[in-house]
């Protein structure tokens, strides 16, 4: 369920069949992609993620790597890897323990229990997520005014039934001090002595050249 303006998933629902996870590793990740059904234009702008803003999946892989058979694993696989299941994370938060430690508690017990477990996953935004581009170093070369905002916390619901009675968990994250601490989001270059900052728009002032779509 996608949020229109800010480009992000509202939230994530998916269930988990224990007794139908095979056994063994997952094997390779499928690339990540655009999801076909969606414009592009209303998912996540890939050029906005790196090795430091990380593509943090809401329905985690290991929830739904499930199925029949073989085909409908890697169906489940594949989708789980679409841009409509991400929100950018900072990596340090995205490899966060304690959010690994609950969702590996919950993909080994409902494989140990034979559970169904029923999740709800998403993140809380606010006006006072800040701007990619507020974040951007100078230099980025990821693509300007795409108008998303990074959500500061996320939020997730586990339901499963125990004994014949509805069981839940209702949890909350925060990545804001992982983000602070981040400083300046992406690539950059350090100016050494000698070299001047200036703009496109001065080069193409200084040279009679056009840089579209460049940025500014």
């Amino acid at each position: 369920f996608m949020h229109a303006r800010r480009r992000l998933p509202v939230f994530a629902a998916l269930n988990t069949s224990g007794a139908l996870k095979p056994e063994g590793s997952m094997g390779r990740r499928p690339p990540w992609s655009y999801d076909p059904r969606i414009d592009p234009a209303h998912q996540p702008d890939d050029s906005i993620f790196s090795q430091q803003l990380q593509r943090g999946h809401l329905a985690a892989r290991d929830y739904v790597y499930w199925g029949e058979d073989e085909e409908e694993i890697k169906e489940a696989d594949v989708h789980s890897f679409t841009l409509t299941n991400v929100c950018p994370q900072i990596a340090r938060f995205n490899r966060n323990r304690e959010w690994y430690e609950i969702e590996r508690q919950v993909t080994e017990g409902a494989q140990e229990e034979a559970l169904a477990i029923t999740e709800f996953v998403g993140p809380v935004f606010s006006e006072d997520d800040p701007l990619y581009d507020d974040l951007r170093r100078r230099g980025s070369r990821a693509a300007t005014g795409t108008g998303i905002r990074i959500p500061l916390r996320f939020w997730k619901i586990i339901y499963w039934v125990e004994a014949g009675a509805l069981r839940h968990r209702a949890l909350l994250l925060d990545q804001s001090e992982e983000l602070a601490a981040e400083g300046p989001l992406e690539f950059d270059i350090e100016v050494p002595g000698g070299v001047v900052a200036t703009t496109i728009a001065e080069i193409s002032a200084l040279t009679e050249l056009e840089f579209p779509g460049s940025g500014a």
